[in-house]
């Protein structure tokens, strides 16, 4: 799939709100995940949300959602999903995830059209296609048209296909609508199924396997959902007898998320099979039944060295006898390319449990025996995915399935608007910083800066900023005090006179390599949020960009770090985790998290422009400490 993580779209519009301000509509809502049991990467997260005030009657595609990872640089694009019964979802993916390690993310939700991604197309009647950006991703293969015996053989079952990475050619097996369907070896296997060959039902025995007369036909669609996390449909097909009534009634939702490069596919599969006219059982052998994955035909046809070749969770697995494997991954070739899938079921689907994953052909998945009585429903979940090359590493293979399965979970949902909880229980009312903007000078993010660590630009206006209610500019007027008495321009108070145009005569230029300036907020405050503008009129970085606090103008007492960029410890207070940033009219924000403390202190190392350090404005917001 064609993606990256981070945002990089770039509107006029975005431009010219965030000449004005942060979006007034936007809610701000905090996430703590627990600690997966590996390490989690590209892993889809959700939670149930109940989105406040007039967000709740927005509909979900008019909803802008952008998701950062607390403490980290760079925001990831986010997605509310409704239900069908009208309640909301907070998805995102997150790009990584240490084992063991809790998380804190914000989400900002906010009016405003959802960012692009996913979309459908539907052929109707024939096939549903899910693109990414314009490219073909899936296509779900839902005719059923029983004019001529060959076309009923064609669309006797539903099935999906998977599209390679340029989104043109399908890489799984079966009649993909388009081209003329040859049928080749074992036509009843069609990209990612599913089926038994023994269905036993009041008396009668029907094979839904190799579809002896009896058919899987597409009924309708009960949601379609597209963003810029996942694309989702939800499909009820009913699994009809000789007779031409329903034995099975199956409700299909496939889910595809968003991934980072190379990955080509990561599609959950979750159905419920519901016995709707008496007792149902499921039956007959690994070779005939169960969810699979078939490979395109010329895998079949082809020479040796496109064949499959299969990887199990450990060594000496015989896939004939053992049972309840939890995964097992597959590569073959294919059009001069290789693929790999990792099929994963869910540990809450029926066992015993074996999978079929021995054909050189590659046809493989899992397969259970199970009964299913009058009225009641069977839910099954699988999860598949699909990346270029041969057989990843083992170990990558197993921490995808404990995302899958043990990846992190939901501890808490506060929404910042309605109440922020301190370390004593009490509710605190929080507010967007009124920060205002000043002109910018430039459009877009330049591409001729070569720095390393250099943060992406999201080419967005920076989501609000949440802060008890009644935080000020505390250094609006401050002394400050400098490491150059005598700047090279401008004087050292114009740093918090509320100046923060790019315009000559509004910055301040201090002397060439390491300097710093500290601001004196006149007594102990309560620091929520530093706002610096360095020199914002061109686009440049910063080095050694570091913000410290502390409670005396030494700074020997309660020395805290907020920021820092220094990648190579040449400003000797340690390397920092922060990345290097472009200056824009934005200007930088950096979370004070109501540290306590008197003074404040910027450190800076020249630039990518010259040797010299600059100041425009500098702005901290917080209150006076209790």
């Amino acid at each position: 799939m064609k993606s990256t993580t981070f945002i990089t779209s770039v509107a006029i519009i975005a431009l010219f709100l965030s000449m004005f301000g942060v979006n007034a509509s936007a809610e701000q809502v905090q996430i703590e995940l627990s600690a997966p049991k590996a390490d989690c990467l590209d892993v889809p997260v959700t939670c149930a949300v109940e989105l406040p005030g007039a967000l709740a009657r927005v509909d979900a595609g008019q909803l802008s959602v952008s998701v950062r990872q607390d403490g980290q640089p760079g925001d990831i694009c986010g997605q509310i999903v409704r239900t069908p019964d009208g309640k909301a979802k907070l998805c995102w993916v997150a790009p990584k995830i240490a084992a063991g390690k809790s998380t804190s993310w914000t989400a900002t939700v906010s009016k405003g059209k959802a960012d692009a991604g996913f979309s459908w197309k539907d052929n109707s009647g024939e096939y549903l296609d899910l693109l990414f950006d314009g490219s073909k991703v899936t296509r779900y293969m839902y005719a059923y048209d029983k004019s001529t015996p060959k076309r009923l053989h064609e669309t006797y079952k539903v099935f999906h296909h998977v599209f390679d990475a340029d989104g043109k050619n399908v890489i799984t097996k079966g009649p993909d609508g388009e081209t003329p369907y040859e049928q080749g070896l074992y036509t009843h296997h069609r990209g990612i199924f599913i089926g038994w060959r023994k269905v036993k039902h009041q008396g009668q025995e029907y094979d839904f396997w190799h579809m002896k007369g009896v058919f899987l036909v597409h009924q309708k669609f009960q949601q379609m959902v597209a963003g810029p996390v996942l694309g989702s449909s939800t499909a009820v097909i009913n699994w009809i007898d000789k007779k031409g009534a329903a034995v099975i009634q199956e409700q299909r939702t496939t889910t595809v998320f968003r991934q980072s490069d190379p990955t080509i596919l990561l599609l959950e599969f979750e159905t419920n099979l519901k016995a709707v006219n008496g007792d149902v059982i499921l039956d007959g052998d690994p070779e005939h039944a169960g969810f699979q994955y078939r490979p395109h035909n010329d895998v079949a046809s082809g020479p040796a060295d496109v064949k499959a070749r299969y990887l199990f969770h450990k060594d000496g697995i015989d896939a004939h006898k053992d049972q309840n494997l939890p995964w097992v991954a597959m590569s073959y070739g294919l059009n001069g390319k290789r693929y790999s899938v990792l099929h994963m079921s869910h540990p809450d689907n029926p066992k015993p449990s074996v999978y079929s994953a021995y054909r050189d052909y590659g046809r493989f998945g899992e397969f259970f025996k199970d009964e299913i009585k009058d009225g009641q429903t069977l839910n099954l979940k699988y999860r598949i995915l699909v990346v270029p090359g041969d057989l990843p590493r083992r170990n990558e293979m197993a921490a995808r399935y404990l995302s899958f399965v043990d990846g992190p979970k939901v501890n808490k949902v506060v929404w910042k608007s309605q109440s922020d909880t301190s370390g004593t229980g009490a509710a605190t009312k929080m507010a967007p910083l009124p920060i205002v903007l000043p002109k910018p000078m430039f459009v877009g993010t330049p591409t001729n800066i070569k720095v390393p660590n250099l943060m992406k630009g999201t080419g967005k206006p920076r989501p609000p900023f949440y802060a008890p209610v009644g935080c000020v500019n505390l250094a609006a007027g401050k002394v400050v005090g400098s490491t150059d008495d005598l700047p090279i321009i401008g004087d050292i108070e114009m740093i918090t006179d509320g100046d923060k145009e790019a315009a000559d005569g509004s910055y301040v230029e201090l002397g060439p390599f390491q300097q710093h300036i500290t601001v004196d907020l006149g007594q102990e405050c309560e620091v929520y949020a530093v706002l610096v503008w360095h020199y914002h009129k061109q686009a440049r970085v910063y080095f050694d960009v570091i913000v410290q606090t502390a409670d005396d103008a030494d700074f020997i007492s309660n020395v805290k770090t907020l920021f820092n960029n220094d990648i190579d410890n040449s400003a000797g207070l340690g390397i920092g985790a922060d990345m290097h940033y472009i200056e824009t009219s934005d200007g930088k924000l950096i979370d004070g998290k109501g540290t306590k403390a008197r003074f404040v202190r910027l450190y800076s190392n020249g630039s990518n422009a010259n040797d010299l350090n600059n100041y425009i404005e500098v702005e901290i917001w917080g209150k006076p400490a209790k």
